[in-house]
């Protein structure tokens, strides 16, 4: 462990600084910031706080932040965007004529900067293909590789993610993809999520939520299973928040759980729903580090999530949150405890409130990211 703090330390410290001569007044290092798309997931609510804090406080730390997009059309549904952030908007299908024409029109913005940040898989694929002159910084937010055919999509991504500035957003991810994609785990960055503190509105408490954009690994289907089994879990209501959780065959596959569960699909800002919740549930598969859970404690709602890659790394069962394992018997037993115990909730609630005001504060996050950039582009760190 020594040791390998010792490595990035110089890594990180040591030798970006040795290229760059005391005194020297540098411009802040600008930055492009490139995503598929920004729809309501944790990954796009997460680069939106960070490009708001480091619009006010970039200069500051040396940076400047700007965000370019390449999905579409149609877009899904797109985030208010932080006031001042300088956002470039390129709309393309995802087909081979359409790559083509973003790669084309990427190409000029990037004589502008000095780093290029790929956020997740398509952008680094995007980043590659347009072969930027300037550093690039690959970030991933998961703990699963997306699969490919007999092993061509890995020997290709690890061409892709080559020559990167690589960083998960969890120990997990770093210790799950790390070496598949070609680098020493040693060598990676992890970058966690941060939050500014809550400050409401805080409506009536009621039922449960579950924010999660409608995917198979997301297993909405395992509390909708839940309810049908016991009744009274969701006797004051179970509301899911997502992508295409509005849909009417998903609502239609949750009549049997009773009126009281509902799909509200996207919304711009889920967290007085989450604030209104008694519990907050995620019964996921796998996950990098989940935003929700973070915005969950800082709405001081009670977490009860799956035993998944990504999850077990950020909470800690029966400290902060009840960890499950994902069959419906099993979510049915847990959610029922934990509604019926006001002192269990009140105390798991008070627990992840403040440990997320210890260890996952968006200052934190937004002067990691800072320093990457710097280092990436050869200056000081500090």
């Amino acid at each position: 462990g020594r040791a390998i703090a010792s490595r990035t330390w110089v890594r990180d410290t040591v030798a970006p600084m040795a290229g760059t001569p005391r005194g020297t007044a540098a411009r802040p290092v600008r930055v492009l910031r490139l995503m598929s798309h920004l729809g309501t997931g944790g990954t796009e609510k997460q680069c939106l706080e960070v490009l708001a804090f480091l619009r006010e406080r970039g200069d500051a730390l040396g940076v400047r932040v700007d965000l370019a997009t390449f999905g579409g059309p149609p877009l899904e549904h797109v985030l208010p965007m932080p006031e001042g952030v300088r956002w470039h908007r390129i709309e393309a299908p995802w087909t081979p004529r359409g790559i083509v024409d973003v790669v084309r029109r990427l190409r000029p913005l990037l004589g502008a900067y000095d780093v290029l940040h790929a956020l997740l898989w398509r952008s680094v694929w995007i980043a590659r293909l347009a072969r930027p002159e300037i550093p690039v910084v690959a970030s991933i937010h998961n703990t699963r590789q997306p699969p490919g055919p007999f092993g061509a999509k890995r020997m290709l991504d690890r061409l892709a993610f080559r020559g990167t500035t690589l960083v998960f957003n969890s120990e997990a991810g770093r210790a799950a993809m790390s070496r598949s994609l070609g680098f020493d785990p040693a060598d990676v960055h992890v970058v966690p999520n941060g939050k500014v503190p809550y400050q409401g509105p805080w409506p009536e408490r009621r039922g449960i939520v579950c924010v999660a954009r409608r995917a198979p690994q997301k297993r909405q289907d395992l509390l909708i299973q839940a309810v049908c089994l016991d009744p009274s879990v969701g006797r004051e209501g179970l509301v899911f928040v997502g992508h295409g959780t509005d849909a009417h065959d998903f609502v239609a596959r949750a009549q049997c759980a009773g009126s009281l569960v509902r799909g509200l699909g996207e919304v711009d800002d889920p967290m007085p729903v989450v604030a209104g919740a008694r519990v907050l549930a995620l019964p996921t598969e796998h996950e990098g580090m989940p935003n929700v859970l973070l915005e969950a404690w800082n709405a001081g709602t009670v977490v009860v999530a799956s035993r998944a890659p990504g999850v077990t790394e950020l909470v800690r069962d029966g400290v902060d949150g009840v960890l499950v394992e994902n069959t419906p018997v099993a979510w049915a037993r847990a959610l029922r405890r934990v509604l019926a115990d006001d002192a269990l909730r009140s105390r798991l609630a008070a627990a992840g409130r403040e440990r997320l005001e210890r260890e996952f504060s968006l200052d934190a996050t937004a002067r990691r990211w800072a320093r990457i950039y710097r280092c990436a582009a050869g200056r000081s760190p500090t």
